[in-house]
């Protein structure tokens, strides 16, 4: 599931290859895949969890027959906790693309800061993203985590960051004036 969210992000961004991505919270690395999927050459994963990191270098580095016609991808790995990390140890930039798949919600989880703490993450790794680079986050849609990531969203564009989804108006988001029951994200079959 979380390869196919990732996959359909990419394609909806038309956002052209990313050559070399840094997928933070990668577990056994689905969104790497589609990345590579998508035509990433370089892969830096970063998980605290170095079975995860393991399984994830033995996928992408023996891709299925005929899926990747180039090639696998040259894949690093980092075993790390998210929380603590410090940019200063990632292997140095430029990135085409930072992806959290399903892991930033992890972050900071019940602290009532929590989304001011992944703003102050992703603005830390802001300078390692290249000119025209995206950062992907996909969340579970559950109605916290949701919430938390449109919280986010809000964040990042009061920090002048160009959104694009969920709603890429530059304005705070309705759903969240609207109450704590509502919220807003995509559906795809």
């Amino acid at each position: 599931v979380s390869y196919a969210q990732a996959a359909r992000a990419l394609a909806l961004s038309k956002a052209g290859t990313r050559k070399r991505v840094l997928d933070l919270g990668s577990g056994p690395g689905p969104v790497a895949a589609a990345f590579a999927d998508s035509g990433a050459r370089e892969l830096v994963l970063v998980d605290a969890s170095r079975e995860a990191l393991s399984l994830a270098r033995r996928i992408l580095e023996n891709p299925p027959e005929g899926l990747a016609p180039q090639g696998p991808p040259r894949v690093e790995t980092l075993a790390a906790d998210l929380e603590g990390l410090s940019p200063d140890r990632l292997p140095p930039g430029p990135y085409d693309a930072v992806s959290f798949g399903h892991s930033l919600n992890e972050l900071w989880k019940g602290l009532p800061d929590r989304v001011a703490r992944r703003a102050a993450l992703l603005e830390s790794l802001r300078s390692r993203v290249a000119p025209g680079g995206l950062v992907l986050v996909v969340e579970p849609a559950l109605l916290a985590t949701s919430r938390d990531a449109i919280a986010l969203r809000d964040a990042l564009l009061e920090r002048a960051w160009s959104v694009v989804a969920p709603c890429p108006a530059p304005i705070p988001c309705p759903a969240l004036a609207a109450g704590p029951s509502h919220t807003c994200h995509d559906a795809a079959p």
